[in-house]
């Protein structure tokens, strides 16, 4: 799917009421990066609306063991 797209619709849902959440395997530990991330991710002028992060209580080597 086209990022553009997508935050057009979850902008949509928002606008409808929606809150938005987030949901994450990376490490506790990561959690600052991965905010950061989608706060910052962008395509064609068009960012992701804000919403709440829920990450993994899991240490980073369990998380990245996952990931894998």
């Amino acid at each position: 799917m086209d990022l553009t797209l997508c935050c057009t619709l979850l902008w949509i849902f928002q606008e409808n009421g929606y809150q938005l959440l987030f949901l994450s395997a990376r490490a506790i530990v990561q959690a600052y990066l991965t905010r950061s991330f989608l706060n910052n991710l962008k395509q064609d002028g068009k960012a992701l609306p804000n919403g709440h992060v829920v990450i993994s209580p899991d240490g980073l080597f369990l998380a990245l063991y996952r990931e894998g």
